[in-house]
């Protein structure tokens, strides 16, 4: 354990596998002359043109992605990683807005409930059919509706029941002719 300790520090090294294989990788990426690159000048000159046209410090500084000279480093992560964690959290809750307006969508009445509930106004003989079952229709809903759930979105409604039926509808009216 010595021998490699001493021989570490001096510089020399055996090589292993893996090594060697990084080695072999490395040659492959390595800026050796070959024809396929650019002459030097247009890599000189391509490469100035670049460093003449990135941002600023201050830019970079602007767009959160350097941190202020003036404020530590550590503190810069801070405020990046709170405003990621605040832009996931806010998709998350436009997801779960989302998803409840999806579901309260999927479970409110139909028409047919609308109007056997007196919500919708309908022609009373077609009201009447719908009430007595004569007209089949599919529920929306598993559980009926409670009627006093939807007052205050409801339309006006006339004050009883009894009112409804002592006036006459047009309909009613040509019924009795």
């Amino acid at each position: 354990m010595e021998d490699q300790g001493d021989a570490g520090r001096g510089g020399i090294l055996a090589p292993s596998p893996q090594s060697e294989a990084v080695t072999h990788d490395m040659g492959e990426l390595s800026l050796h002359p070959s024809q396929r690159l650019p002459p030097l000048n247009e890599r000189k000159n391509v490469l100035q043109l670049r460093l003449q046209q990135r941002r600023t410090r201050e830019q970079l500084v602007d767009q959160g992605i350097m941190p202020p000279l003036k404020s530590p480093a550590v503190f810069h992560e801070q405020i990046r990683s709170l405003e990621r964690a605040r832009a996931t959290q806010l998709r998350l809750k436009r997801a779960r807005l989302a998803d409840d307006l999806n579901e309260k969508i999927a479970q409110r009445p139909g028409p047919m409930e609308l109007v056997e509930k007196n919500i919708l106004p309908v022609d009373s003989s077609l009201k009447e059919a719908i009430i007595d079952g004569q007209m089949q229709f599919d529920r929306t809903l598993d559980e009926p509706i409670d009627d006093d759930s939807g007052d205050a979105f409801s339309p006006e409604q006339p004050a009883s029941h009894e009112s409804q039926g002592s006036a006459a509808s047009p309909v009613d009216i040509r019924n009795m002719e």
